[in-house]
């Protein structure tokens, strides 16, 4: 399942804690929009951490100036990847 993150981990950690507990290895979730704001930091080791693949939108990254601060662990990936992975998955599920 592809998990597309758009709002801040950091806003509701709770939900943030649901999502890692349903990822897998054959899970990938990418963050876009606000939930880029999870690239550093506690969530990013987190999400390194898990067994899924872990991407950013490389675009949502940069405009919000923070392309220096991703963890090394994850994939910045540009509109046309994400356009790949939607395709990709059969299912995915958006968390705000």
């Amino acid at each position: 399942m592809l998990h597309l993150v758009c709002r801040s981990p950091y806003a509701d950690p709770a939900l943030f804690e649901r999502l890692l507990d349903t990822l897998d290895a054959e899970a990938t979730v990418l963050l876009i929009e606000d939930g880029v704001l999870g690239a550093s930091g506690r969530c990013a080791e987190r999400l390194a951490q898990s067994a899924a693949r872990c991407c950013v939108l490389r675009e949502d990254l940069a405009a919000r100036g923070l392309l220096e601060h991703c963890h090394e662990a994850l994939n910045l990936i540009d509109m046309s990847a994400f356009v790949e992975l939607t395709a990709r998955y059969p299912a995915s599920l958006s968390w705000y």
